[in-house]
């Protein structure tokens, strides 16, 4: 891979996380124009978003875990 591609594929994976992120925050929002109203939400039964935050993350670090030892996803978005 010589730079050109590097940085082809950096564009790319970079859209492609964009319009992610763009789909599935509308759908965790409700339609509020709040982007982090799924993470404020957790007040309303006594969690700090920053704890919902973190969980979240655990969740993404237990299907890493998981698929560095099994090798496979159940799920591939491709």
């Amino acid at each position: 891979m010589n730079i050109s591609e590097l940085l082809k594929l950096h564009k790319s994976t970079c859209q492609s996380a964009f319009e992610t992120m763009k789909v599935k925050n509308h759908d965790y929002t409700s339609g509020s124009n709040d982007p982090f109203a799924n993470f404020r939400g957790s007040l309303f039964i006594g969690i700090q978003p920053e704890l919902v935050i973190l969980m979240r993350c655990m969740d993404k670090f237990k299907r890493i875990q998981t698929f560095v030892e099994k090798k496979e996803c159940s799920y591939n978005s491709n």
